[in-house]
C-alpha cells in the first residue's frame, strides 16, 4: 500500500518586527558631544571636536539614533565616497547598549538601510577594536580590505 504525502499548510510568517533602533539625519547637538567623547580614538591627531567639525564643514552627515522608545542612545557619522563606485563610509557610531544585550545587529542593519537608500555598492569602516573586526567578518559580511599603519610624530 502506497502512502501518499500530503502537503502541509504554509505556516504562518510572524507579523515584522518592528526596528529596535530607528535613526534619522539631524544636525550636531551636545548629545553629540557627549556621545563623541565615548568613541576611542588612537591618535592625537583625532581629539575631541573632530567629529563635529567634519559634520558641520559638510564632510559628513550626522545621524542621531533612537531606540523603540524614541529615547536617544547615540549617534552615527557617515560620509558617501564616490572615487569607483559609491561607498558608504562609516566615520563613527555610538550607542548605548540595550538592557537585553548588544544592539550591535540593528546598528548593521540601519547601516545596510543606509546604504541601499544611498545606492551605495560597498561599506567600509575603520577600527581600532580588533574584536568587532571579527565580529563584524564572521557574522555579517565584512572582509578584510587593508592595514593601517600610523606613526605619531610628536614621538619620533
Amino acid at each position: 500500500m502506497a502512502v501518499q504525502a500530503q502537503a502541509l499548510p504554509p505556516s504562518p510568517r510572524p507579523p515584522p518586527v518592528a526596528p529596535k533602533l530607528r535613526i534619522e539625519l539631524a544636525p550636531w547637538d551636545s548629545a553629540c558631544s557627549e556621545f563623541e567623547r565615548e568613541i576611542p580614538m588612537d591618535s592625537p591627531a583625532e581629539h575631541a571636536d573632530c567629529l563635529r567639525r567634519v559634520v558641520e564643514s559638510g564632510g559628513a552627515q550626522c545621524f542621531h539614533v533612537f531606540n523603540a522608545s524614541r529615547e536617544r542612545v547615540g549617534m552615527m557619522i557617515t560620509r558617501v565616497d564616490v572615487e569607483a563606485a559609491r561607498e558608504l563610509v562609516i566615520v563613527a557610531v555610538y550607542a548605548k547598549r540595550d538592557s537585553d544585550g548588544s544592539i550591535l545587529p540593528e546598528i548593521v542593519e540601519r547601516i545596510d538601510d543606509l546604504a541601499a537608500a544611498e545606492s551605495c555598492v560597498s561599506i567600509r569602516f575603520h577600527t581600532i577594536r580588533p574584536a568587532l573586526a571579527r565580529v563584524m567578518s564572521k557574522r555579517y559580511g565584512y572582509r578584510l580590505a587593508e592595514v593601517v599603519m600610523r606613526k605619531d610624530l610628536s614621538d619620533v
